[in-house]
């Protein structure tokens, strides 16, 4: 190997390893805040929020990802995309865990509702390390379904649709792979589980609401 095929090796490996070394920065615990912005759509109608968020993320060195309220079973994991980091979240468990909030929420309010086919149909959640430490992104979700509320013979197509756009700063450390009590309590608003739940049932709420009045 000649001495000018040798230096271009060496620096194809340094340029390799630096890229991985900047690119698992990411890893470890971060406190996020955000803003949710939601629209609810139903029978022609449609209700729209903007709320606050806050949580915490972990970006496992083994790719495994999790969130506050974020059981082992929705499977999160994220990598890399060119220069972004992307989290990817199963469908099926957020599909049927929107669903499921739906239904419990109707049923304390009194109402019995039946889902049909709860499906995501978009689900893009990415972000970015910025030059100063911190990590901006945004998650774009889309859920849709069939709602029928009984005893009123009302049904109809329903979507909702959110864009979280968030940034967070780093916990104690890279190396911090859990959650950290004291942290959480310097963020104000809820959880992307929580405010994701609150806004499909209040919001569906509302509208089927203003639909009885009109029946």
């Amino acid at each position: 190997m000649s001495g000018k095929m040798l230096r271009f090796s060496v620096v194809v490996v340094f340029l390799l390893v630096f890229s991985a070394a900047a690119y698992a920065d990411v890893t470890g615990t971060w406190g996020i805040t955000g803003t949710a912005k939601q629209k609810i759509s139903l029978k022609g109608r449609s209700s729209k929020q903007e709320s606050a968020v806050s949580d915490q993320f972990i970006f496992g060195p083994d790719t495994a990802f999790t969130m506050n309220d974020l059981p082992p079973e929705a499977n999160g994991t994220w990598g890399y995309v060119k220069k972004k980091f992307a989290v990817y979240l199963d469908n099926n468990y957020l599909a049927l865990s929107i669903t499921e909030t739906l239904i419990s929420g109707f049923a304390d309010e009194g109402y019995t509702v039946e889902i049909y086919n709860p499906a995501i149909t978009k689900n893009i959640f990415t972000g970015k390390e910025m030059k100063d430490g911190t990590i901006k992104g945004k998650w774009n979700l889309v859920y849709a379904a069939y709602l029928y509320l009984v005893g009123y013979d009302v049904g109809a197509n329903m979507r909702y649709k959110s864009t979280i756009t968030f940034a967070g700063i780093r916990g104690s450390g890279a190396d911090v792979l859990e959650f950290d009590p004291d942290q959480t309590e310097d963020f104000t608003g809820e959880t992307f589980q929580g405010i994701i739940s609150e806004a499909v049932s209040n919001g569906i709420q509302e509208t089927l609401n203003a639909i009885k009045l009109t029946h």
